[in-house]
């Protein structure tokens, strides 16, 4: 067992880092050039390019890809993500204000996966070969299948814009004040579908083989 956590863990080095690299290369592919979002629109001229030659510099911009990418390895390993090109800010300080709220919309969906992935799990194994055994799959296997960003939008469009019985869009506070828990209700379940699913299919297959072996 401890071998096989190894040789995971291990394996994550390589998948990281062609992540990074596929981020990395795949942001110079993009049209465009991120220094104009730096550089006020009403400045032309020569004014202008001495201002982008500036931010260029300052943000290492200047210098050959491969230095480009080295310094971005090495940043990343020290924690520094850069700032936004927006605002400045630095972008570890904009993901720790984030990391709160974060937690708290995945323990809900956690929360609602586990409780709806065994309900629907024990109806299917209590009714094995039945109607409800039947159904209860089909709404697991629709949870896996469906797209996220798809089962997100008619959520909003039926509970936030249709019947009107949850706000569509925005942002509550806490999911421990009724509030913020009305807000995260659907972001929450939207996360939370694929999951129900594979703990329903689970939970099924394991009360089944219970069941079998207590006969």
């Amino acid at each position: 067992m401890a071998r096989y956590i190894l040789q995971r863990l291990l394996l994550m080095v390589p998948t990281l880092l062609g992540v990074v690299t596929v981020v990395f290369f795949s942001l110079h592919l993009v049209p465009g050039d991120p220094v104009d979002l730096m550089i006020p629109p009403d400045l032309g001229g020569a004014a202008r390019e001495a201002m982008a030659a500036q931010i260029r510099a300052q943000y290492g911009l200047d210098k050959p890809l491969w230095e480009q990418y080295v310094t971005y390895l090495e940043k990343l390993l020290h924690g520094d993500f850069g700032r936004s090109l927006r605002n400045g800010t630095l972008i570890s300080q904009d993901l720790m204000r984030r990391v709160p709220n974060t937690l708290q919309l995945g323990l809900l969906a956690f929360v609602i996966s586990t409780a709806l992935g065994l309900l629907v799990g024990v109806v299917a194994a209590t009714h094995k070969d039945r109607v409800w055994d039947r159904l209860s799959m089909v709404v697991a296997l629709l949870g896996v299948s469906l797209p996220n960003f798809w089962l997100g939008f008619m959520l909003m469009l039926l509970f936030g814009l249709y019947w009107k019985v949850l706000p569509p869009t925005g942002f509550g506070g806490s999911i421990f004040t009724w509030e913020g828990l009305r807000y995260a209700i659907l972001p929450a379940l939207t996360l939370a579908a694929s999951t129900t699913g594979v703990v329903a299919r689970f939970t099924r297959s394991s009360m089944l083989e219970v069941i079998r072996h207590a006969r």
